[in-house]
């Protein structure tokens, strides 16, 4: 281990206090700490400084330093604590209860789960037994029922600390061509992403849709993708199974929709698409030439992805790849979801339509004389000009969006239209912020 590295791990392994107020002796470390006088700035600084160590240490193969780090922040009462806040005091679902029906909702309660957690993480998980998920089901957009999976606060603290944990570590391997469920990235990244790789010339585009991603992931694949300090802990959440009606029913695939470190398995497991399947393609004879230099592009928002290229014989060839390297994750394509467009018919992304229309403002003369060359002198083909690229909030999207604000329309015909305006404007401005960055003008 470099010195100055090990000088840094020892000095942070002594750190892990509450940043309490001192007592008599100058001692953080108080039986009766409360919950409301937390100095919640330190403590995330903390533990962001811990995350960003490990970050650095992966992303320089300092894999061995990583680990002890990470084995430090999974002890790390702080992140314990944030752990706890965010499952029983910030996110939405604080008021969910799984199986046990416990509600940590009061600070005795929180501190109660703080130190029981703590305690398990320092004795290494070794009692730790994840209870089975509750089911539930809500709608999705098709009409159908989504099933999700609820499992118990304290499950939900434990997941979230072991993300907080390994997050880091992977974050410093992911592809970049990977835009969903990362920190600091979002659907807008993916749509620029996008923008980027066909605003100059149009393209073939692979629009692709993973069946069942999370009910059908190889659990034998994930956990061999996972470190094995954390195996153990990862296998209990993956074969707790759920409850529904009353009955038991065993996990034998998938990762568990609902639970907090769902998400994180999920790229996890679908990692180096892009890395592979270039790999793989500069094989074939005749296609290194037609792939370089960054010709072939792929963009991935969870289960969602487009692979982007000017021929549509390399699309095509890249669609049965992709289908070998879904099959050893036990994944395949949504055949009513997935198709070959070219983007001059358009498709729809995260409920933006991309597509290329032709350029009405190009006629006559001065349409023949920006055909010749570029802003830079440079010669231009014929139809890099006649066509722009436009992306559009998708049609769907919009009808939804206006019936719901029927809907609220119709529900609040008795309120004033001060109320009316305050349930409103969330609405909307939520809306138009998902959508501001592209051709919306003429939308909104």
């Amino acid at each position: 281990m470099n010195n100055d590295i090990a000088a840094q791990f020892n000095a942070q392994a002594g750190s892990d206090v509450l940043p309490l107020p001192k007592n008599g002796n100058g001692d953080y470390r108080q039986p009766n700490w409360d919950w409301r006088k937390l100095e919640w700035g330190k403590i995330e600084q903390r533990v962001f400084n811990l995350q960003k160590r490990i970050y650095k240490a992966t992303k320089a193969g300092q894999h061995r330093i990583a680990k002890k780090l990470a084995k430090l922040l999974s002890r790390s009462q702080g992140a314990v604590l944030l752990s706890v806040r965010r499952v029983t005091q910030d996110n939405q679902g604080k008021r969910s209860t799984g199986l046990d029906g416990k509600k940590y909702d009061t600070p005795v309660k929180r501190k109660q789960l703080v130190e029981k957690v703590t305690a398990d993480a320092r004795n290494g998980w070794v009692n730790y037994r994840a209870k089975p998920a509750k089911r539930k089901y809500i709608p999705k957009a098709n009409g159908k029922m989504r099933p999700l999976g609820i499992p118990t606060q304290e499950d939900r603290v434990i997941q979230h600390v072991i993300k907080t944990v390994i997050e880091p570590q992977y974050e410093a391997k992911f592809e970049p061509c990977r835009y969903g469920f990362r920190p600091a990235m979002s659907a807008q990244d993916a749509i620029e992403a996008i923008w980027l790789a066909t605003r100059l010339i149009p393209k073939w585009c692979l629009d692709a849709d993973i069946k069942g991603c999370f009910d059908n992931i190889s659990q034998k694949f994930l956990i061999e993708q996972i470190d094995e300090q954390w195996q153990p802990l990862v296998n209990e959440w993956l074969k707790a199974g759920y409850i529904d009606d009353g009955t038991l029913h065993t996990t034998d695939s998938g990762t568990p929709q609902g639970s907090l470190i769902s998400p994180l398995l999920a790229n996890i497991a679908l990692d180096n698409l892009e890395r592979d399947l270039i790999k793989t393609l500069r094989k074939i004879k005749g296609f290194p030439t037609r792939i370089r230099n960054g010709q072939l592009k792929v963009v991935r928002y969870a289960d969602d992805f487009v692979v982007l290229h000017k021929e549509r014989e390399v699309v095509e060839k890249a669609q049965e790849v992709i289908q070998e390297w879904l099959n050893v994750r036990g994944l395949q394509f949504s055949p009513e979801k997935t198709r070959i467009v070219h983007t001059t018919e358009g498709f729809d992304f995260l409920g933006h339509t991309i597509r290329h229309y032709k350029n009405d403002k190009i006629k006559g003369n001065y349409k023949k004389e920006l055909l010749k060359k570029d802003d830079f002198g440079r010669s231009k083909r014929r139809v890099e000009k006649e066509l722009i690229l436009q992306i559009t909030p998708a049609k769907e999207k919009v009808q939804k969006h206006k019936e719901r604000i029927a809907e609220i329309f119709s529900k609040m015909k008795s309120v004033s239209p001060d109320d009316l305006i305050i349930r409103l404007n969330p609405v909307i401005r939520g809306w138009a912020n998902y959508y501001q960055y592209i051709n919306s003008s003429p939308t909104f």
